[in-house]
């Protein structure tokens, strides 16, 4: 499957994104990228109303015609009602369409898997207006018929809303021949393992003063597919934005200043970053009760500070950026598998711990095939009364483990004497989750601790090629591993 690259930190000759609206992508050439310019285009260019492109001239990657060859005896209705359909995330197995309705009170396709033998996702819209469809409908991870069952798969579906007869029957089919999705419209993970840098973009939404957006809040939401959430307070939810991919991820590019917030909600492949370096702050709203960012899955931030500077208290924990939600969902299908990889990734982001924080600024539950990774950031404390941690992961609420907590080229300036990450042992999980830093002056320590359940030992193991020390209230667990 093929997709453009757009490279923001190459030479003079390559091209980058302009400042421009949703769904709007212009070209201009860089003048030198030193510490002060910005490869996202002048921040004093007028913002003006934003200008939307049609998705051919939008949309990075071609996807052939919705259903395979081998679908030698091709449902002819299916076939005129679907005009696309893409998974990713996917297993290397072949999925087939087993289901669908279109009737008054909603649409719904499920995805069924050859291989496992049953349901693992579906497509839903309650209350259809079929003179009104969206451009593409996401796709639902789970079994519609064990709710519980949590595949991992992403996608979308775009219907010829024209073809459509509503109609409350059901279509079942129980041969691929009759509905086998094309091959080549299926992805897994390796088709776009380099999809986590943040030197590339296929869409920008500028945010700011004057600008279109002029929050955190406002931003997010004009992404969410139904709309404002009904219960912001609740960190267990991942909004969906089908029109974010692997293929077309999406940067929320700040201009300078500062931005406040608390429980906002970022999509999977949507990234925060700032236009001009050391210029753009996201910190809590006064009297936040909540962290200010909820960054799930496949989502980071770029050249910005991330602040938590309200005061901790009960109730829930109020870092700067939580990630937490992904691994309580994540169950293994009928073979054993955990098919959700996620990541979140950062790279020259400032996290702060404000001065009347009591708290880390980064918090995170790391489960299977998981990641948070940490590029270039500098970690700070500006409250003299605070000894605590910088950064922290526990090894989620599954059994399974193997997520992994990665810092490079980092920097931990508060000097203090104290321990700059530290990492929880949670549940007995089977494997061990990876702790790894490498080249991070100021990180001489970090700490080890027990959750509530029990002193589960060799649960985490430090990688590092630098001295570390590290304190551990696990007896003889030093972060050796097994």
């Amino acid at each position: 499957m093929s997709f453009s690259r757009r490279s923001f930190l190459a030479g003079g000759s390559a091209f980058v994104l302009a400042s421009c609206g949703p769904d709007e992508i212009k070209s201009q050439k860089p003048s030198g990228l030193g510490s002060e310019a910005s490869p996202f285009g002048d921040v004093n260019s007028s913002p003006g109303a934003p200008t939307k492109k049609p998705e051919s001239e939008v949309a990075p990657a071609s996807f052939g015609q919705p259903f395979d060859s081998s679908a030698t005896s091709l449902d002819p209705y299916l076939s005129s009602i679907v005009s696309e359909i893409v998974l990713f995330n996917a297993k290397n197995h072949d999925y087939f369409i087993s289901l669908v309705e279109a009737s008054a009170s909603q649409f719904q396709a499920h995805i069924w898997d050859e291989q496992i033998g049953e349901r693992v996702a579906y497509f839903r819209l309650l209350s259809p207006n079929y003179n009104d469809l969206p451009e593409r409908i996401a796709l639902v991870p789970r079994n519609p018929l064990a709710g519980a069952k949590w595949s991992g798969l992403e996608g979308w579906i775009k219907l010829n809303a024209e073809n459509i007869v509503p109609s409350p029957a059901r279509s079942q089919f129980n041969n691929p021949a009759q509905s086998r999705i094309n091959r080549a419209n299926v992805s897994t993970r390796n088709d776009y393992e380099n999809r986590d840098r943040l030197d590339e973009f296929e869409e920008i939404i500028p945010v700011g003063p004057g600008r279109e957006h002029t929050t955190i809040r406002s931003a997010l939401e004009s992404l969410y597919d139904d709309g404002p959430l009904a219960d912001q307070a609740n960190p267990a939810q991942l909004p969906t934005c089908a029109r974010a991919n692997p293929f077309h991820r999406i940067a929320l590019v700040f201009d300078p200043g500062v931005y406040t917030g608390v429980s906002e909600h970022v999509p999977d492949w949507v990234y925060l970053v700032g236009r001009i370096p050391n210029t753009v702050v996201l910190e809590h709203t006064p009297g936040a009760t909540r962290a200010l960012i909820e960054g799930q899955a496949n989502t980071g931030a770029y050249r910005l500070t991330i602040r938590n500077n309200v005061p901790n208290g009960s109730g829930p924990a109020r870092y700067a950026w939580h990630t937490d939600y992904v691994h309580g969902v994540q169950v293994p299908d009928t073979e054993g598998d955990i098919n959700r990889n996620y990541g979140v990734y950062f790279e020259q982001v400032r996290f702060v711990v404000g001065p009347q924080a009591q708290i880390q600024a980064y918090g995170s539950g790391i489960g299977v095939q998981a990641s948070a990774q940490f590029l270039q950031c500098d970690f700070d404390c500006e409250n003299p009364a605070y000894s605590g941690i910088l950064a922290s992961a526990n090894n989620s609420s599954g059994t399974i483990g193997g997520g992994r907590f990665t810092f490079e080229s980092c920097r931990d300036l508060s000097n203090r004497d104290v321990p700059s990450i530290g990492v929880q042992t949670k549940t007995n999980s089977t494997y061990p989750n990876i702790v790894e830093v490498k080249n991070c002056p100021g990180f001489n320590k970090i700490s080890l601790a027990a959750g509530s359940l029990g002193d589960f030992k060799g649960k985490w193991v430090l990688h590092t090629n630098q001295p570390m020390e590290v304190i551990s209230t696990i007896p003889g667990d030093n972060l050796t591993g097994p």
